[in-house]
């Protein structure tokens, strides 16, 4: 079991984490909150060299969502967490705040570090970290960029047909015919003639009565044809689905400052600068991309508000000021 956990800072949004974790099935899911009574988090699978900076930090007001999970569901577990407006730990220390804890090797490391950008999994008895160093560290982490593609093909499947069966009936006929029927009658009669000789001699005669009878014959005769034919026809489908890519978001620490500076010269009373801030980081996110690298806000606008308008339908012209503030400040630093 590995595990998963993020920071926030009002009880709303980690009690939407907490119950969004539970209707996806991911883990066994809990809140920490300062209300609690306090109790080893070494029970979350956190290890106990990190448990002290997590108690700081709730102790400060901070609520802990954490769920513990099978390694294959992870990253699920991570995008549910961050759609809920977690702390970024790293920024919230360089306010002043405190929560620092020290790692084993004797380097510092700050409290929450990578759970929320990146939640890590915590097992086997510390938890797993990210920690990028410069050559003197001589480690260099790779941040794979997934793209899904979609491949549509085609099969055969039954889908209905027709049966034709042939079967033989009888019914009953009736035809009118009229027949022709003969009978022999014999009568005696009176006769007074004179008698010759060929009067005595024997004679007989044979009269046969003939009748007529139906003959019935039948004769087949084909009256009908049943065709059965099959014809092939294409038609066109439109087939919808999703696919899944990985952005990988760069942002330079340190312009928090001027992003807060600018939203309250151009968004006073539109708004606090937190539902703000999502857009000066789309800008600056936009900047870091290859294919905009060193274009000017002219080139790029078009496609800046297509993106923009895909993930905040109907928001850009509201916003569009932050955006743009975001991409040229990044675009100034990457020079």
């Amino acid at each position: 079991m590995l595990t998963v956990l993020a920071m926030f800072e009002r009880m709303e949004d980690a009690k939407a984490a907490h119950d969004e974790l539970e209707r996806e099935h991911l883990g066994n899911v809990d809140i920490v909150s300062p209300n609690d009574r306090p109790r080893k988090l070494e029970t979350y699978g956190i290890p106990s060299d990190a448990e002290p900076t997590y108690l700081e930090a709730i102790r400060e007001g901070l609520i802990m969502v954490v769920t513990q999970l099978s390694s294959d569901r992870t990253s699920d577990a991570r995008q549910v967490l961050r759609r809920h407006h977690p702390v970024d730990m790293s920024r919230r220390e360089a306010r002043g705040s405190t929560g620092i804890g020290r790692a084993g090797d004797g380097e510092v490391r700050r409290a929450g570090e990578r759970d929320v950008t990146r939640p890590g999994p915590v097992g086997a008895g510390r938890r797993e970290r990210t920690d990028v160093r410069g050559e003197r560290g001589g480690r260099t982490e790779r941040v794979p960029v997934v793209e899904e593609e979609l491949r549509v093909g085609k099969r055969e499947v039954e889908e209905g047909g027709v049966r034709v069966t042939s079967h033989v009936t009888e019914r009953p006929v009736e035809e009118h015919v009229e027949l022709r029927d003969e009978r022999v009658n014999v009568e005696r009669r009176p006769v007074d003639r004179p008698a010759s000789d060929r009067d005595f001699r024997d004679r007989s005669i044979e009269a046969r009565e003939r009748h007529e009878e139906a003959v019935v014959d039948k004769r087949a005769r084909v009256v009908e044809e049943v065709i059965v034919t099959r014809e092939a026809g294409t038609h066109t489908e439109d087939i919808r689905d999703t696919i899944r890519r990985t952005d990988v978001e760069i942002e330079r620490l340190g312009l928090d400052e001027d992003y807060r500076a600018h939203h309250g010269r151009s968004f006073r009373g539109r708004g606090d600068y937190e539902s703000v801030k999502p857009a000066y980081r789309f800008g600056a996110h936009m900047a870091s991309q290859p294919e905009y690298r060193g274009r000017d806000w002219s080139m790029v606008e078009g496609d800046a508000r297509r993106r923009f308008e895909e993930r905040n339908p109907g928001r850009w012209e509201e916003l569009k000021d932050a955006v743009r503030h975001g991409y040229e400040r990044m675009r100034s630093k990457t020079r």
